[in-house]
């Protein structure tokens, strides 16, 4: 969801020449903890996955005719199965692509009937570096720099937390995620 060109730029700006080795080296692991930590903390799948296979089995008592795709955003849907154990048994049935609807991130059955059993969808989805919101791109960079900084000797925190009973001292918390990170995570639409 972020290039590693863009990291180094973050960190460096326009020298990044002058990243020593170590911190160039610790860029690709802290960028796909990053994106693991953002995937996470939404309790969403962002990351772009090709022929992604999501099985769906928690379908309610039965009255639902929508199915919500945990892969967003929806590029293409090549494939629904339906494993309902009182018609076809434990084998899953492929549908035809007229028995359902594609709705951005969700599927509807277009007969009205309410999805049972479980669900099996192929589908193609997420984001990559080009398709990525601007401005959860821009909060996993400065959770890059965050990381790097709060693990670095410069110990950073940006929270406190003030004790009671007078005296004026604080303690100082480190905090896991930068404030823009948290900010694009409370975004409507960005957690599951």
């Amino acid at each position: 969801m972020i290039r590693i060109s863009d990291i180094l730029a973050e960190l460096a700006g326009s020298n990044t020449a002058s990243l020593p080795a170590e911190v160039v080296a610790q860029v690709p692991i802290l960028r796909d903890a990053v994106v693991t930590q953002w995937e996470q903390a939404s309790g969403l799948l962002w990351t772009a996955r090709t022929d992604y296979q999501e099985v769906i089995s928690n379908l309610g008592s039965g009255h639902s005719t929508t199915i919500w795709l945990s892969l967003r955003p929806v590029s293409e849907v090549t494939l629904v199965e339906q494993r309902d154990w009182y018609r076809s048994g434990p084998a899953y049935v492929e549908l035809d692509e007229d028995d359902y609807a594609v709705d951005g991130h969700t599927i509807e059955k277009v007969d009205g009937c309410p999805w049972m059993g479980h669900v099996r969808v192929t589908y193609t989805g997420g984001y990559d570096e080009d398709t990525c919101p601007a401005d959860v791109r821009l909060a996993l960079l400065k959770q890059v720099s965050f990381l790097l900084a709060r693990n670095s000797s410069e110990k950073i925190a940006l929270a406190s937390h003030a004790s009671r009973g007078g005296g004026g001292s604080a303690q100082y918390l480190p905090a896991d995620y930068h404030p823009l990170f948290k900010a694009a995570l409370i975004a409507p639409g960005r957690k599951a």
